[in-house]
């Protein structure tokens, strides 16, 4: 885990966010994503949608949904099926 936030901070990153267990990667630094204001597209929150600022300050003024890759989509798709 360390390894690729350091690759994701050396490529310029300024955030990491994905959905993840809560209890297992506050120990490397992330947060729940709602602490930062940052929402799913439907303007929901998961203490599984995990963010960590790489720059501080980055997340600040980012606020609502935010685009969500197509596969989670699909996989919520999947599981009303």
């Amino acid at each position: 885990m360390y390894a690729m936030i350091d690759k994701a901070k050396g490529k310029g990153y300024g955030a990491i966010m994905f959905f993840g267990r809560p209890e297992y990667y506050p120990q490397f630094g992330f947060v729940e994503a709602a602490e930062y204001g940052v929402t799913d597209p439907d303007g929901k929150n998961f203490p599984a949608f995990m963010a960590m600022e790489l720059t501080k300050g980055y997340l600040a003024n980012m606020r609502g949904g935010k685009y969500l890759n197509r596969i989670y989509l699909t996989i919520e798709k999947m599981a009303r099926q």
